[in-house]
């Protein structure tokens, strides 16, 4: 009877026990053993409004998912499903949030992965997430209940335009400081004050307004912004936009979506934290690498008769390279300078500089002009140019390569000055950059200095000047530092930046032949004697950097056949890249290991007895010259 009694005890309290989860369905996972709950009467609400769900949310391991479609298209993102790699991504202001079926990974615009207390996984053909995560991806706060069991999710009030007033702005991990425009939220927007992003993005960036237009120039691209619009101009071409610019206390704002579609950023915000980050994610080359392969070279023969072509005169400022205690012993220091005296009513420039910072704290590197003359005034004209900067010892690729492509493209971001005038007397700032510790700095700018008034010669001098304190670069007008005789890196001025080669006629269907450019022999016009100005503390730039080299290949095929002649490029002092324009296009060579790779240039079809083939090339600073061009005819 005492049994009986148990029995019956044990049956009701494993009834009451059950009757507890009636709401939920017990079933078994298919991937494990571990069971799965569903939640039938969970409520979640976003903003006060139900969410309906076709497949209930769960627990499993201890954690509630529920299905991330439903969610996200409530909170007004874009879901797209991958049935191929198994991923779903949702995409709302400018954040790609990307899961993986089965990976406890979340992918926040491609950079950032978020680590998830279970995996996302695949339920009743549903994508089902842990709550937390889902709730918070796009800035939404999670406040659950477990005694009501309900889930209420609050997103950003869309009629709020102050709720970002203290929110943390980071761009590439700095804090930004806005100083009287902060990023505002208009329905359900994020906006983000224009100026104060430009201000703060590396590169070279321009802007100017003109009543309800921002023009804008990020590395040589051009946007214009256009207050209320729906649409963007873009290097020339309309394009249209979602959220229109809008216009806060006398500021131009743009979406975070605008500017991550347009400026090459990414963004993502961060819920627990209140942040929003931004990062710098653009393109570093605009134009397609020629593909490398490993070819034993012909013996290369120098080439002969080579000329400056054009009249825009060079400065290369490249010595001290290493910019340290020793090489600039000073505060601040004059890098290097071109004293310009001369008849004419104008001249071209163009200002190359290489330098590598050793000091273990950031300097600020400068291009002045000082006009010397007493009886006119100067005008700085078409002003234009790029620089780059890297920390690592991939120079010839992160800087030098860049630099090559923006010339050879004419895709130099233009310089609006302030003031373009340069009085008698006066010294004006072209452009400064700061360079953190350990980094390296290539820059090439081309400009004209006219006379714009007054009488007699010109008379000036452009200076590269460095400050460790944050001086007014203007105040600079010392003498250049010695030359650093231990790294003898070029450094002078030359009467041109274009130099050109005609190579002997080439027979289709002969043997293969080589030539070599920048061997510093032959073609070496860029010596101390061809220099300008104080020869003694100048040194000779045999590789050409910062100049250009126009090669011409006379090709004749008497053969009474249509030929293919092969033009190949082969690096034969060092790792080499360039940047190569033929018939107005523009390609870029791969690092190449000198001796053994080639790149394939030109496949030229001889269709008549005389031909030529005409090459722009641009050696990425920091390359090992010289340069091997091989002729092959192709059976």
């Amino acid at each position: 009877m005492l049994k009986r009694k148990m029995k019956i005890s044990l049956l009701i309290s494993t009834v009451f026990f059950l009757s507890m989860f009636l709401p939920y369905i017990s079933v078994k996972a298919a991937d494990s053993s571990k069971e799965i709950v569903e939640m039938n009467d969970l409520v979640v609400s976003i903003n006060g409004k139900q969410v309906l769900f076709d497949v209930p949310p769960i627990i499993k391991n201890g954690r509630t998912l529920v299905p991330l479609r439903a969610i996200f298209e409530e909170m007004g993102a874009e879901v797209t499903w991958n049935p191929k790699s198994y991923t779903v991504q949702a995409h709302k202001n400018g954040t790609t949030i990307t899961l993986g079926i089965n990976s406890k990974i979340a992918k926040i615009n491609s950079i950032v992965k978020k680590q998830l207390d279970v995996p996302a996984m695949l339920y009743r053909d549903r994508t089902l997430v842990p709550l937390r995560f889902v709730g918070e991806a796009f800035g939404g706060t999670v406040d659950w209940s477990e005694q009501d069991h309900t889930v209420k999710i609050k997103l950003v009030d869309s009629d709020s335009s102050s709720l970002l007033e203290s929110m943390p702005v980071y761009l590439n991990n700095k804090l930004l400081h806005f100083t009287e425009n902060k990023p505002i939220v208009k329905n359900d927007t994020f906006y983000i004050p224009m100026v104060e992003f430009l201000d703060n993005i590396p590169g070279d960036v321009y802007w100017s307004r003109n009543l309800d237009t921002l023009q804008t120039q990020v590395d040589g691209k051009i946007v214009n912004l256009y207050i209320g619009q729906n649409y963007i101009s873009v290097d020339g071409k309309t394009v249209e936009i979602s959220e229109a610019p809008i216009e806060a206390d006398g500021m131009i704002y743009a979406s975070l979506n605008t500017i991550v579609k347009h400026y090459g950023v990414q963004s993502y915000y961060v819920a627990n934290d209140k942040e929003i980050k931004i990062y710098i994610t653009r393109e570093k080359f605009k134009h397609p690498f020629l593909q490398k392969e490993t070819i034993i070279f012909s013996e290369p023969t120098n080439v002969v008769d080579t000329q400056f072509v054009g009249n825009r005169r060079i400065m290369v400022s490249d010595n001290p390279e290493n910019l340290n205690a020793r090489t600039v012993p000073e505060v601040y220091a004059t890098l290097w300078h071109d004293d310009v005296q001369t008849e004419k009513s104008a001249l071209d420039h163009r200002i190359f500089g290489w330098h590598i910072n050793e000091f273990k704290q950031n300097v600020h590197i400068g291009i002045t002009i000082e006009n010397l003359s007493t009886t006119n005034e100067l005008e700085i004209v078409d002003l234009k140019g790029a620089h780059r900067k890297s920390p690592n010892t991939w120079v010839n690729y992160d800087v030098g390569l860049p630099l090559a492509e923006y010339v050879l493209s004419d895709t130099m971001t233009n310089v609006n000055l302030k003031n373009s005038t340069v009085k008698q007397g006066e010294t004006v700032l072209l452009n400064s950059f700061e360079l953190q510790s350990k980094y390296t700095i290539g820059f090439s700018y081309d400009f004209t200095v006219k006379k714009k008034s007054g009488t007699g010669e010109l008379k000036y001098r452009i200076r590269t000047v460095l400050s460790k304190n944050n001086i007014d670069l203007t105040t600079i007008h010392d003498d250049p530092v010695n030359i650093d005789e231990t790294a003898r890196h070029p450094r002078g001025i030359w009467s041109g930046s274009q130099l050109e080669t005609e190579l002997p006629p080439y027979e289709a269907g002969s043997d293969d032949i080589s030539f070599q450019i920048s061997n510093g022999r032959t073609d070496n016009l860029m010596s101390v004697e061809n220099g300008i100005g104080d020869q003694t503390q100048m040194i000779r730039n045999p590789g050409h950097f910062g100049a250009s080299y126009i090669v011409k290949i006379p090709i004749e095929n008497n053969t009474g056949e249509r030929k293919t002649v092969r033009v190949r490029f082969g690096a034969r002092g060092g790792i080499y890249n360039a940047a190569i324009k033929y018939n107005g296009k523009v390609f870029l060579t791969p690092t190449l290991t000198p001796m053994t790779e080639v790149v394939n240039v030109v496949d030229y079809e001889a269709v008549s007895s005389k031909g030529l083939i005409e090459l722009e090339i641009m050696h990425a600073g920091g390359s090992a010259l010289p340069l091997a061009i091989e002729l092959v005819t192709l059976e």
